[in-house]
């Protein structure tokens, strides 16, 4: 009688880690999902910032052109205001760049561990049914009362 209780134990105990499990396994979503917003809103303030100095810089390149009687719309005036431009876009693309690098390293190391938990849960499994195949074998008397 003894071992049945101890199966259903056992049985109540693979239930039991796998609700964990898949307890764990929400909780790590919600962790990336909010990790990769926390990665998308810093690029997206970093690009505005960007474009802000961008805007800055432009104004304040036009009056000094301006100041000196020089016409910011024509040749050389025109290639250090468009080299401005050029420089802001390539930070930004930088910026982007780098965050689509940490949002495939945080999708590549959730592939992994859920990798890693099927090969554990595979593992696991046979090891709990020879687990409950072994107790229920010590409740058989070997030599029996015929």
């Amino acid at each position: 009688m003894g071992g049945f209780g101890n199966q259903a134990l056992s049985v109540f105990d693979v239930t039991n880690s796998r609700k964990i499990a898949r307890e764990q396994n929400k909780m790590e979503a919600e962790n990336v999902r909010t990790g990769i917003q926390r990665i998308q809103q810093a690029q997206q303030k970093t690009e505005e910032l960007n474009r802000a100095d961008l805007r800055k810089e432009l104004a304040t390149q036009r009056a000094r052109f301006g100041a000196q009687g020089i016409v910011s719309t024509d040749g050389s005036s025109k290639a250090v205001l468009d080299g401005l431009r050029k420089q802001t876009e390539e930070a930004i693309n930088d910026n982007r760049a780098a965050s689509n690098r940490q949002v495939d390293d945080i999708g590549r190391k959730i592939s992994n561990s859920r990798r890693l938990n099927l090969l554990q849960e595979s593992y696991d499994k046979p090891r709990r049914m020879y687990g409950l195949f072994r107790q229920s074998i010590r409740n058989i008397p070997l030599i029996g009362n015929f």
